[in-house]
């Protein structure tokens, strides 16, 4: 709202990096969880189509919308992330046009900064999921004669533990993954 706030002031906004600074600042940290979640929303996706004939349906004919563009819906899902990144290169284009030492500069270099913290943390985060992912699948395959071998997620830590017959559990939330 405040973008278009602007706009009605002038047509030639000076600048809008102080308004990305501010919602960067409160709102991004939305894109660290959409994009921890991305390879999940993949996965049931192409369950949903393999497995569900009438969504598999619907789904064709929105794609096949002028508002969809014929893109399919895949895409759709990498618009989040696509979106932050292009932020990112709106503010260094910004910044190279900004004059040295003014305020602009500064909301610039803010945004800039934040923004490309909420990146760098999105992309760890994917690289945690797949490791996340990999143990999930590794621990899955390993068999051993009177001990459970599991792995448990709490939050963002991951345990993984060897215990003699016994199914590890908490209060927390916590518990084995299969």
């Amino acid at each position: 709202m405040e973008l278009e706030e602007r706009v009605d002031e002038d047509v030639v906004i000076s600048d809008v990096c102080d308004i990305i600074l501010q919602h960067a600042t409160h709102h991004f940290s939305v894109y660290i969880d959409y994009v921890r979640n991305q390879v999940y929303q993949e996965k049931t996706y192409s369950q949903l189509m393999e497995k569900n004939p009438h969504f598999h349906a619907v789904l064709c004919r929105l794609q096949e919308l002028p508002q969809c563009q014929r893109l399919p819906f895949m895409s759709f899902l990498l618009l989040p992330f696509q979106r932050i990144t292009r932020i990112k290169m709106l503010i260094e284009n910004i910044l190279k046009r900004t004059e040295e030492g003014s305020e602009g500069e500064e909301n610039a270099s803010k945004a800039l900064d934040v923004v490309s913290k909420i990146i760098q943390e999105c992309n760890r985060e994917v690289g945690r999921m797949k490791q996340t992912e990999e143990l999930i699948h590794i621990s899955s395959k390993i068999e051993f004669d009177k001990i459970k071998v599991g792995v448990a997620l709490c939050r963002d830590v991951i345990f993984s533990w060897v215990r003699p017959c016994a199914v590890m559990s908490s209060s927390h939330g916590c518990g084995p993954v299969p």
